[in-house]
């Protein structure tokens, strides 16, 4: 089965959120330099992410952890032990872009099986 979730945010939505750490984890802080677009397009991610995994918890956003492989390409960390283990057999993908207003994720989830992806 495959999973989809799409968000979009608004760059100035980043500005009202308080205490950052709320939302996102310190690396993350530290990583965009507090760079408006950046944190905007993380925020979307966790956003599609929650969306695919069908998990109506906003105030899990700081256990979602969006990184950077060398290629640049992001993907998805959880910090959470029950989300980790209920999604263990699952291969999330996740696509992120900005511009100066609006950034915007799409997550796919789907069965490790299916694909045939180790």
């Amino acid at each position: 089965m495959i999973k989809s979730g799409l968000s979009i945010v608004e760059t100035k939505e980043i500005e009202t959120l308080k205490p950052l750490e709320k939302f996102f984890t310190k690396s993350e802080i530290e990583e965009s330099k507090r760079k408006i677009q950046s944190l905007a397009g993380k925020l979307a991610g966790k956003k599609s992410f929650l969306i695919a995994a069908g998990i109506n918890d906003g105030d899990i956003l700081n256990k979602i952890e969006i990184k950077k492989r060398s290629s640049g390409k992001p993907y998805i960390k959880i910090n959470d032990f029950s989300i980790k283990k209920n999604l263990e057999e699952k291969y999330i993908s996740i696509s992120i872009s900005h511009i100066e207003k609006f950034a915007v994720a799409f997550c796919l989830i789907y069965d490790k099986k299916e694909t045939g992806i180790p």
